[in-house]
């Protein structure tokens, strides 16, 4: 064994030994899959090619080594294009298609030989080798010129690529017949391209919990929100929620994505809570989540609660991207993307080009329940709600929808002891009635769809009323008011004197 030999020996134990750390440290199969095979490639080469120089296999031996360097060759765009595009994509590209196809093709039209020694020869082969790594290298510039998203990974590609294809074509035609290929192309770029995109399979591994504790099959014709994206606007990400858990119930797989929650306890068996992690990728490893979650589910629900936490982490171009990913993730697997908006600026609304996608503005809730009351109730309403507020030790910022049925509950008691404790019987079924409008309201505003309170009047959204209490109560005011006596020309009634007919409200 020459000092060849011994360097191939070596590379190929540094390829084994990337491998390892790949499958240790990936959790994207999609990705790993192109990239474990690279490797095999180039494991199978390095090993052809000491048995046909210790074993002397002869032709048998160069034909094994000509086909897995040529694979090699057609495996680096597979896995960048895979890399930047996630699960399934380089299957689905036609430029990926279409640089794999001609491979079988020429390799057995190929009659320049086993590339050994002598470079790239002069043929179909040759020219299909090194296009397909100057599409690679093509891609990975492009990435790392004008993507902010995946330019930190891009740059590691654009690396591997062009070891690969300076120590491949270009070396070997510069020195010919000097020294042999074969060592030269695992001795440097081999391992070195395999440790550039071990470095950048890494770094967009998804976060832990990607995956709903069970597996589902769901269609998007079983939603309410229907297939694409949707864009909801709201004070705090309330409406966000209950629409993921409706989701849930109705059978489809949801991914909920937020800064902080309570991830550990999902909301039944078919939603997964995620925590984005606090790290400048945020904004590619959510994408690379979503990803894999939607992968594994089609017609799935991704949450993103918390797009301005993705910006303040990453970046506000990273961002822009990252929002433009999610709708194209959502159109490919025909699944529902939920966008909250908040903490965000009009101008920056505006800049993520939403337009594109199903608008939702929603009033805060506990906005519309205190509305709810007031219209009923006057301050009577606020001081039941400030009631019920001190009773369950909830801030007012922290009323949902789902406090609307312990609402109804608690003014149901109230109702009954005041009823019990009012002697006439006609103001114990005025307050009966009361009560059966104001549960009326509130189960209405409880029981409607994220669309019908986008498209509805809201009852915050109505001009400001009288504190003096309904409409009813007000027009019987007016009306007891009006029923004075004619005073005498030039002398108005002094202030507080009682006046003939006329009823005090206290």
């Amino acid at each position: 064994m020459n000092v060849n030999d011994a360097l191939v020996l070596a590379t190929l134990v540094l390829d084994g030994g990337l491998l390892s750390v790949a499958f240790l440290r990936s959790r994207r199969p999609a990705v790993l899959l192109p990239y474990a095979a690279l490797a095999a490639a180039l494991l199978a080469m390095g090993a052809s090619y000491l048995a046909a120089q210790v074993l002397s296999l002869g032709a048998q031996g160069e034909t094994l080594t000509l086909w897995s360097f040529a694979l090699a060759h057609v495996l680096i765009p597979v896995f960048v294009f895979s890399f930047f595009g996630g699960e399934g994509y380089a299957l689905r590209r036609p430029v990926v298609l279409g640089l794999a196809l001609p491979l079988p093709v020429l390799l057995t039209l190929d009659t320049g030989g086993a590339p050994l020694g002598i470079g790239y020869p002069a043929s179909l082969l040759s020219v299909y080798l090194i296009a397909c790594l100057a599409v690679a290298f093509g891609k990975s510039l492009h990435a790392l010129l004008t993507s902010p998203l995946w330019r930190p990974e891009a740059f590691w590609l654009v690396i591997g690529t062009f070891l690969f294809l300076d120590m491949g074509p270009i070396y070997a035609n510069t020195i010919g017949a000097a020294r042999p290929l074969v060592p030269l192309m695992l001795s440097l770029a081999g391992p070195a391209t395999l440790a550039a995109f071990a470095i950048a399979l890494t770094h967009v591994n998804p976060f832990p919990g990607a995956r709903p504790p069970s597996p589902v099959r769901a269609s998007s014709s079983r939603s309410l929100l229907g297939p694409g994206a949707l864009v909801v606007e709201e004070t705090r990400p309330k409406y966000l929620e209950l629409a993921a858990r409706g989701e849930a119930s109705n059978g489809r797989a949801v991914l909920v994505l937020e800064r902080q929650g309570d991830v550990a306890a999902p909301f039944g068996a078919t939603m997964a809570r995620v925590e984005i992690e606090p790290t400048r990728r945020a904004a590619l490893r959510t994408l690379a989540t979503a990803s894999v979650f939607l992968a594994s589910q089609p017609a799935g629900v991704v949450v993103l609660k918390d797009l301005a936490a993705i910006a303040a982490l990453s970046g506000w171009p990273a961002a822009v991207e990252l929002n433009a990913e999610l709708r194209r993730l959502a159109r490919l697997h025909r699944s529902t993307l939920l966008l909250a908006t908040h903490h965000l600026s009009r101008w920056e609304r505006e800049y993520l080009d939403l337009e594109a996608s199903r608008h939702l503005a929603l009033a805060d809730p506990a906005k519309e329940i205190e509305a709810i009351l007031d219209e009923h109730q006057g301050q009577a309403g606020r001081h039941l709600l400030a009631a019920f507020l001190r009773e369950q030790g909830l801030a007012r910022e922290a009323l949902n929808l789902d406090h609307v049925p312990l609402i109804c509950a608690f003014l149901r008691g109230s109702f009954r002891e005041l009823a019990v404790a009012t002697v006439d019987l006609k103001a114990a079924l005025g307050l009966r009635s009361s009560m059966g409008a104001v549960s009326r309201a509130l189960t209405e505003f409880w029981e409607r769809r994220m669309e019908e309170l986008a498209t509805g009047t809201w009852a915050a959204q109505a001009v400001a009323r009288p504190r003096d209490g309904p409409p009813r109560m007000r027009k019987a005011r007016r009306r007891i008011r009006s029923r004075r006596y004619p005073t005498e020309a030039g002398h108005a009634p002094s202030a507080g004197t009682p006046q003939p007919g006329t009823i005090q409200l206290r």
